[in-house]
């Protein structure tokens, strides 16, 4: 790829970029594997039935605040500089995230999440700055590009986001493993028993 006259650093930024959004993507799809657990976590409910609903929310509170800020972004991006707003975007994608892991409730979790969308504007201002950053005629290469990094973005971060939380699902699983191995061990001697009252009257 050629260096665009009008920004010297054009390929290493571009590079830049492309790690920038593959960090957002990242931080929106973590939730994804670990959300249906959430609900009971925080002590929302004990009904399996009402976990899919409740995950729900986890995973569109931050498009919901992203897309009530995605105009008032873009108009900072214009006045500003689509720096600005990548920056911001980008700790948007780290403080509150961490809080989130933090929250002990469902309304601070949920906020934590809108607050991330709220604060994200990242994708946006990249799209209109990638194409500054290559000639006219890799523009459509590094629009492509953008696509491919929310792609990766969308493989790692739920594989991380399951990784990392397996610990925890596994630890929240031990009482129903031991209730199943009581279980499994009462339908053993259950079997049992039928089987010799089924001999004794076979005799």
């Amino acid at each position: 790829m050629r260096r665009c006259r009008r920004c010297p650093g054009g390929t290493a930024a571009l590079a830049a970029l492309a790690v920038a959004l593959t960090a957002n993507a990242v931080s929106v799809t973590n939730v994804f594997p670990y959300s249906p657990y959430l609900p009971k976590f925080l002590g929302l409910t004990d009904d399996d039935r009402e976990l899919g609903f409740y995950a729900g929310f986890f995973m569109t509170a931050y498009m919901v605040g992203s897309g009530m800020s995605a105009l008032f972004w873009g108009i900072v991006s214009d006045r500003f500089g689509k720096k600005l707003v990548i920056v911001v975007g980008l700790f948007a994608n780290t403080v509150p995230q961490v809080l989130f892991g933090m929250a002990t409730s469902m309304p601070a979790a949920l906020s934590l999440r809108l607050l991330m969308g709220l604060l994200n504007g990242l994708v946006g201002a990249a799209k209109a700055l990638a194409p500054e950053l290559v000639p006219p005629t890799e523009q459509a290469s590094a629009m492509s590009m953008i696509a491919a990094t929310w792609g990766l973005g969308n493989l790692l971060g739920p594989a991380l986001g399951g990784l990392l939380s397996m610990y925890h699902l596994c630890e929240g699983t031990d009482e129903g493993e031991e209730r199943g191995e009581e279980e499994g061990e009462a339908a053993t001697a259950a079997g049992a028993a039928a089987r010799a009252a089924a001999g004794a009257e076979g005799a």
